[in-house]
């Protein structure tokens, strides 16, 4: 992609899914790569230089971009991809106040500290990319904490690209839809991710790949007058109220 090669990207929740998709993704476009992850293991797994750091950990997560930025030599883009929900789907009756407040704090606060970071350590043009999700736009049952903080995240993407603008740095979110990362295998039933896949209009659940090129296209000077926006990668489902949409088709 036009304008990888040669930069220094920071991908955070880098070592499994979307985000290690992008990291594969950015090296085979030339860029240099770190990232920051709770999951020391799997981060040296991957075989760039990493930072250990958990969310929850504001000042951390700060601290360990700065470190991160270092390892490369400098930064010239950060995905905000680590995300944490305390707890799962629950009626209104059942929602746990405390962890509601703990999501919205370290997925909301991640982004802003890591962003504070990587904006005062870039020097020239840069691009930050958040990742979102169709659940930060569209409601679905139970899903109160989720959807929530990715909502705050859509909205920060907003700001954040406002007031960076005048120093050419491009902020911007991808929104997936189901995507079969190793986290969706272990915690969502086989059952249930069929009916997610009979829903959407091509017929198929994304892949980390494929939200992972949609990054590097942000990321790229492909993307260079596009900033603020919200890039819905979703394989059609919010296009229509219908469902489930294959079985509908001629």
């Amino acid at each position: 992609m036009k304008g990888l090669a040669g930069r220094s990207v920071v991908v955070t929740g880098g070592a499994s899914g979307i985000g290690l998709a992008t990291v594969r993704l950015l090296q085979d476009e030339g860029a240099a790569v770190a990232i920051i992850d709770r999951d020391a293991e799997g981060a040296e797994a991957v075989g760039v230089p990493w930072v250990q750091a958990d969310l929850a950990d504001a000042d951390a997560w700060r601290a360990a971009v700065v470190r991160a930025a270092d390892e490369l030599g400098g930064i010239d883009g950060l995905v905000n991809n680590a995300v944490s929900v305390i707890g799962g789907p629950a009626p209104l009756a059942e929602q746990d106040l405390e962890s509601f407040s703990a999501t919205l704090a370290m997925n909301g606060t991640s982004v802003l500290a890591a962003t504070q970071a990587a904006a005062d350590l870039m020097s020239g043009p840069g691009a930050v990319v958040n990742i979102a999700s169709l659940q930060g736009t569209n409601a679905s049952p139970g899903l109160y904490q989720y959807g929530a903080a990715k909502a705050t995240v859509i909205h920060l993407t907003k700001s954040l690209a406002l007031e960076l603008a005048p120093r050419h740095i491009r902020v911007n979110a991808v929104a997936p839809a189901m995507t079969l990362t190793p986290a969706v295998t272990r915690g969502v039933s086989s059952e249930r991710r069929a009916a997610s896949i009979a829903a959407i209009p091509l017929g198929y659940a994304g892949e980390p790949e494929d939200i992972a090129g949609t990054i590097g296209f942000l990321l790229s000077d492909l993307a260079r007058f596009i900033t603020g926006q919200l890039v819905i990668a979703d394989g059609g489902l919010s296009l229509t109220t219908a469902r489930p949409h294959r079985g509908e088709l001629p």
